[in-house]
């Protein structure tokens, strides 16, 4: 099942001729805003990605139970082939709406940044941004959040709360240099619960991969043991219904690797000379456009 392209690379490209009359820390942080959106739009399509794999493992645990059964029991009424159907227990839609919310507190927090280095014209959020941040304030007040915290560590509800603040009162932060060093503890430990979550996703999806490949082995031993064309289709379609099933490693680690990449941008911005952050926020550019890359071909 591919995962749908809700990012544009072009989109990472370094400022050009739209540049044209920016200061130096508006290019750097607009080009931060755009990578973290991508990091977060790419962490969003392996969350979708978890949940089409566990309805293609329950198509295909089906499949084979179905393939065991003699020809007078035959049964093929609980197949869902469409999987509309298909209900959602590893990362259910209530789960997954909570992790939507806390990679839109890291976009809404990018865009205050951006919104920091053009000056105080610019200050005050969007009544959009002003009432998804109000939603994210208030799921953080009722601990919402905890059921993300993937990695032992405690305090997720809080740390949102914290970078929310940031978003919501601009004025308090005169520029990118005190919000971004305001937020850095807080940022960490929400990064660090996504990418705690994102190596449980891929460990999850590796063991579907290892389930549903001994099952299709088995029903092709029958296939096979037939002869026939129907032993060659047979292997070709079992490798794409495997392909279905898991995220590569890599795509993951490299996800992970940019969220790192967040952190240390983040770090530079908060340094006195935030000027300086060039050369990381580029680091993130660059990492973010990878796994971007990485997702889009891999589904």
């Amino acid at each position: 099942m591919k995962a749908s392209h809700l990012f544009s690379l072009p989109g990472l490209t370094l400022c050009v001729a739209g540049c044209v009359g920016m200061t130096q820390i508006q290019q750097t942080a607009s080009q931060f805003d755009t990578a973290v959106h991508t990091a977060a739009t790419t962490e969003l399509v392996l969350f979708h990605e978890v949940q089409a794999g566990e309805c293609n493992d329950e198509l295909y645990q089906g499949a084979y139970r179905v393939a065991g059964l003699a020809p007078d029991r035959l049964d093929l009424s609980q197949i869902d082939l469409t999987g509309d159907h298909c209900t959602h227990h590893e990362l259910t839609d209530d789960e997954l709406a909570i992790r939507q919310k806390l990679l839109s507190t890291l976009t809404l927090y990018a865009d205050t940044i951006q919104a920091l280095s053009e000056g105080k014209g610019n200050l005050d959020p969007t009544a959009k941004e002003k009432a998804l941040a109000g939603d994210i304030k208030s799921l953080a007040t009722q601990g919402k959040f905890s059921s993300v915290e993937k990695s032992g560590a405690a305090g997720l509800d809080a740390a949102v709360s914290v970078v929310v603040h940031v978003i919501i009162d601009r004025r308090v932060y005169k520029d990118v240099t005190a919000a971004a060093g305001a937020v850095q503890s807080e940022l960490s430990l929400v990064i660090g619960e996504l990418q705690a979550e994102n190596r449980n996703d891929a460990q999850g999806l590796r063991s579907k991969y290892g389930s549903v490949n001994n099952e299709v082995i088995s029903a092709l031993k029958l296939a096979c043991e037939r002869g026939g064309a129907g032993c060659f289709f047979g292997i070709a379609s079992a490798h794409t219904a495997l392909d279905s099933v898991i995220v590569a490693p890599p795509n993951v680690d490299q996800l992970n690797k940019t969220l790192d990449a967040v952190l240390a941008a983040n770090a530079s911005l908060a340094q006195p000379k935030s000027a300086g952050a060039v050369a990381e926020v580029s680091e993130l550019a660059d990492r973010a456009q990878q796994a971007a890359a990485l997702f889009s071909a891999s589904k």
